[in-house]
């Protein structure tokens, strides 16, 4: 069995939008203005170009910065905590920065305990004929149900890369209860994912239902 781990948004302690920006050149200005990163985070994190250091660049209203763990679309901003948690496990290829939560507004360190996690994702734990995927009408992939194979065994923790959950870290039932003291997170079994994402995310499953085309006669 797999569990999910998943932003609380219900938790004090982490922002239901995270008003920052990941970058590797640091910015200050009194104006809360910045530029766009030149780089495509979290993809960025894997060229051997991406210095050791990042920064999480903080507007004024960034809201609260406790939290262990924050699901950053593709990308996972962990504690010094999670990390080294993960660094004890069998996790999927992928890539670790450290990250220094920083004010836009005067440069102020907010946090300096933080890594930026990039994890490329295995499309190959998936049980394609045991799964039940659905393509919906943008084109996007949606698991009704998910189901992994025996590859899936080889990891404790792991991300795949198509569907909609695409980005999410899958847990072993194995190692699931090392995560449960984390801050600001959810954990849900796997096969109850699609009902948070769309809760969470405000993703209608009927409203997005693939219209089949009507043949004529």
């Amino acid at each position: 069995m797999y569990y999910a781990i998943m932003n609380n948004y219900a938790s004090s302690l982490i922002p239901r939008y995270l008003r920052a920006l990941v970058d590797d050149k640091l910015q200050v200005n009194a104006s809360w203005d910045y530029d766009s990163s030149a780089h495509s985070y979290p993809y960025y994190v894997a060229s051997p170009d991406c210095p050791d250091e990042i920064y999480l660049l903080c507007r004024k209203d960034v809201g609260a910065l406790r939290f262990s763990y924050y699901n950053h679309g593709r990308g996972h901003i962990i504690s010094d905590e999670l990390s080294r948690l993960l660094a004890s496990l069998r996790v999927s290829q992928g890539w670790s920065k450290r990250l220094i939560a920083t004010s836009i507004g005067n440069g102020e360190v907010l946090r300096s305990d933080l890594h930026y996690l990039y994890l490329i994702g295995d499309d190959e734990v998936i049980d394609h004929e045991a799964s039940g995927i659905e393509e919906d009408r943008r084109g996007m992939q949606v698991p009704l149900t998910l189901a992994f194979n025996e590859k899936a065994r080889e990891y404790d923790v792991f991300t795949i890369r198509k569907t909609v959950l695409g980005g999410f870290l899958f847990v072993s039932a194995d190692v699931v209860s090392q995560f449960e003291k984390l801050r600001g997170v959810k954990i849900v079994p796997a096969d109850d994912l699609l009902a948070h994402y769309c809760k969470d995310y405000r993703y209608d499953l009927q409203d997005n239902k693939k219209v089949a085309k009507r043949r004529l006669p």
